[in-house]
Parts: structure tokens; sequence; C-alpha cells
């Protein structure tokens, strides 16, 4: 009596076998790559949301916009500590690098810029509130990031405005002066109590 082994894979069965499990690990492979970046753009844009919650509890508490210093940024390191009337906090956790900066772990630094919500182009620093030529337009405040990754930029403006238009919508990115690989971004939070 001939015996046959059950069981055991041999020939065309295990190579059928094996490529079923290896398209399977590619496409699990590409989910979980999907799902981890887009666990990021999520974290990076609750971060944003949170920073631009700070200002807006410093706003409430103060019964101001944080204080203008003139070209563009607020001063930011009122976030921090500040004598003025009311002040509640500090609103966020770091340490300034001045008046205008709060360092930052992941992105150099962040500033508020107080700009309205033209067409920024590739040269924001034109846009301030206090230019003369944009007298009674609505001013914002902008987070401003100093040092983004360029690819994580790119996601997150598709992720936020969807449009593929860096210099247009509620999330932007320029290269400015930043290092090779970088973006300097910008996030729009919401309009100053000053009119300008």
């Amino acid at each position: 009596m001939i015996q046959l082994n059950k069981g055991a894979m041999f020939g065309l069965d295990a190579r059928i076998a094996l490529a079923i499990f290896g398209a399977l690990s590619v496409i699990s492979g590409a989910a979980l790559y999907s799902a981890i970046k887009e666990a990021k753009l999520i974290s990076e844009i609750t971060e944003m949301n949170e920073i631009g919650k700070a200002v807006e509890s410093y706003m409430l508490d103060t019964g101001e916009d944080l204080p203008f210093g003139g070209g563009m940024s607020a001063k930011t390191q009122e976030l921090l500590s500040s004598s003025k009337s009311g002040w509640n906090g500090p609103y966020i956790a770091g340490s300034n690098s001045s008046v205008y900066f709060v360092s930052h772990p992941k992105y150099l630094w962040f500033t508020i810029d107080l700009a309205p919500n033209d067409d920024f182009g590739y040269s924001p620093d034109i846009l301030t509130c206090s230019n003369v030529a944009h007298a009674g337009k609505t001013c914002y405040n902008w987070l401003v990031f100093s040092q983004v990754p360029d690819q994580l930029a790119i996601d997150l403006e598709a992720k936020i405005d969807g449009n593929n238009q860096p210099t247009k919508g509620r999330f932007r990115y320029a290269q400015g002066t930043r290092p090779a690989g970088y973006k300097i971004t910008y996030y729009r939070l919401f309009p100053t109590m000053k009119k300008y």
C-alpha cells in the first residue's frame, strides 16, 4: 500500500500560498503607511488649532489682540508671560527666543503674524495689516512655523485646503530664506479684534 503524506505543501500549492501572502502584506503595508501619514497630519492640525486656542484665550482674558510689533509679527512672547491686566497664562508651554518668536521642538520657532487674507504670492513679508494698501481690510492672526519639511507642508496644504495653491487658502507655505528641504508655513486662525 502506498502512503501519501497529507498536510505538507509542495510545488504549485506552495507558490500560490506564498503569492497570496505576499500580496496581502503589500496591501496591508500600504494601508498602514497611509494610516500613519493621516495620523501625523491630524496631529499637526490639532497642534496648530491648540496654539490658536491659546491666542484666543489671551484675547478673551485681556480684551485685546497680541501686541503688534511692526512688520508682520505680534509679540508672541505675551503667550508665555505678561503684565497685562486680565492675563491668565501662560497659555502655551515653551520658551521664547525673542519678543516675537517662541521656540518649537520640531520647527525651530513659531510666531503669530498679522496679515490680511490676500494672496501672499511668494513674498508674504510684504503683506502687513499696518500697510496703507490694506487699510480697512480684515486682519487675521496667522500661525507661522519656521522650518517645516517640504513634503509635510505639501501634505498639510492638501489636507486642509486641497487646492494645490500654496499661496491661497487657510494653509500656505513658501520657501523664503529656509534651508533646502524646508518651508515656512502660515495657518490662518481668526480675525484680529482691532481693525487696521
